[in-house]
């Protein structure tokens, strides 16, 4: 599929045809998008945040984690990180697009347009990570870092492991879409505990 449209590209007759369809498929999604915006309606930020989700946390006892800080993770089984991959990118290059209710994997493999090329991509893609997993020519390392936080106001404050330090700030954005009546609005990281607390 790439390499048709990258010798589209090289060849003089098709080149112009292919950037056409492309400009035209791209007008369509910005109409789409524009027409999909004009028909949400959205609340000033002051009625958005009366309407917050409101949580009691009096009673509310959060767990532990063994390690506060920074952890690496050094040259760990990738074989184990398999069952983690989400495949949906993958078909996505492969601009292979099951319909519905055969859109993600491992569906797509059903659809009756792109299953068998998307099962033959993929069982391709399984091979070469076998070899990676058997042959190891690259290794899986990994960092996450777990830290205390409370939340202020729409933001959530982020402090170094002795919670002496303001290390970062992470700057919420509060949805302000209007919503049906009794429905909260709310902030990606909403269940924080506050300063408070």
């Amino acid at each position: 599929m790439l390499f048709l449209q990258v010798s589209t590209l090289l060849d003089n007759r098709l080149r112009d045809i292919f950037v056409d369809d492309i400009k035209e498929e791209y007008e369509d999604v910005r109409q789409d998008y524009n027409e999909s915006m004009q028909e949400k309606h959205y609340i000033s930020l002051q009625s958005a945040r009366a309407n917050a989700l409101s949580l009691d946390w009096k009673d509310f006892i959060p767990a532990k984690p063994k390690k506060v800080g920074i952890t690496v993770f050094r040259d760990y089984d990738i074989k184990s990180l398999l069952p983690y991959i989400d495949w949906k990118p993958f078909f996505d290059v492969w601009q292979l697009r099951g319909k519905y209710p055969n859109r993600g994997y491992p569906g797509i493999f059903k659809d009756k347009d792109v299953g068998f090329e998307a099962k033959k991509v993929f069982d391709e893609a399984i091979h070469v990570l076998d070899t990676i997993c058997q042959d190891k020519p690259v290794k899986a390392h990994g960092v996450i870092g777990l830290f205390p936080a409370y939340s202020l106001g729409d933001d959530v404050v982020v402090l170094n492991d002795m919670k002496t330090e303001r290390i970062a700030t992470l700057y919420g954005l509060r949805q302000q879409e209007e919503k049906e009546r009794g429905d909260y609005l709310l902030l990606p990281f909403r269940l924080c505990l506050p300063k408070s607390h």
